[in-house]
């Protein structure tokens, strides 16, 4: 059993304030676009080459990615080194870095300074990236795991799939999955953690019609929890608009953003999470009219 940096990964693990996690990583997702764009462009404007160390202190030689990997000496642009104050988001995505060491993600592999030379891990451990079936759980060596395609083992008898290492950090988002064995993770990365590939998206226990088509008057036919999701203001101008069964966000996974929407119950709303969250789909994106809203 592995445990996460943040939380320790079981079924159905941490539950923290949702509030403060999803607007924290909203932000270092937001920032990590701008550390890869600023590192692209080169804050220096230098032009560089990788080998000849040419760039000034705390700077690096930033290239295209892989290029170290094809190129004997890439030319770029010589770059900050962020270091540890980047807010990097903590999602596992794997890169080897053209320094031969392996980062988390490719904003982290940024602020070390360190181009990506491939997407994957430097050496993956054991029998890494060979192929695997499902059904053979002990093919894949010591932290590794057979991953194979999401929802497959609810289709397939034996999907196949990858041999995959087993995320050792996870974030503290809540967006529950049913395992292929059954349990139900709070997130995907804490499934893969403990070495679990993904049957359907939401908890196990659920028993609804997520992802499958549906229609505005039939909202029941989605399930509890569900909304039958529609495209913005449908509701107004098509009789009876088809959609696709989608999670109400929760209440408290909505900011306080006053950016008031009309939903089709004909009530204003602060925003439009909060209409998702109350099983209303979007109206008109203002105040709802003082006299009543028409439909077809």
């Amino acid at each position: 059993m592995k445990f996460s940096i943040f939380c320790t990964i079981a079924a159905v693990g941490c539950v923290p304030s949702v509030v403060a996690s999803a607007s924290k990583l909203r932000a270092s997702f937001a920032f990590e676009d701008e550390v890869a764009v600023a590192l692209s462009q080169g804050s220096t404007g230098e032009h560089c080459s990788l080998k000849s160390n040419d760039c000034d202190n705390n700077l690096f030689c930033k290239v295209g990615d892989y290029s170290c990997s094809e190129e004997n000496n890439p030319s770029g642009r010589c770059a900050p080194v962020v270091g540890k104050s980047a807010p990097c988001p903590m999602n596992i995505a794997p890169v080897c870095g053209c320094d031969g060491k392996t980062y988390s993600n490719t904003c982290l592999a940024y602020a070390a300074g360190a181009n990506v030379a491939k997407n994957d891990a430097c050496d993956l451990p054991g029998n890494g990236g060979e192929k695997c079936s499902l059904n053979n759980s002990n093919f894949c060596t010591e932290g590794l795991f057979c991953r194979v395609g999401n929802y497959a083992c609810g289709e397939e008898i034996n999907p196949q799939g990858r041999c995959s290492p087993e995320p050792e950090v996870c974030t503290y988002e809540l967006h529950q999955v049913c395992g292929c064995n059954g349990m139900t993770y709070s997130n995907l990365c804490s499934a893969y953690a403990a070495g679990v590939n993904i049957k359907k998206n939401e908890a196990c226990h659920t028993n609804t019609n997520w992802g499958e088509q549906c229609t505005f008057n039939n909202q029941s036919f989605c399930g509890n929890g569900m909304i039958c999701n529609i495209d913005d203001y449908l509701c107004k101008y098509e009789s009876n608009p088809s959609g696709v069964c989608r999670n109400e966000p929760t209440p408290t996974a909505c900011t306080y953003e006053n950016a008031p929407v009309c939903g089709c119950d004909c009530q204003t709303y602060a925003n439009k999470c909060q209409a998702l969250a109350a099983g209303a789909n979007v109206y008109s994106n203002s105040a709802c009219p003082s006299n009543g809203c028409q439909f077809p």
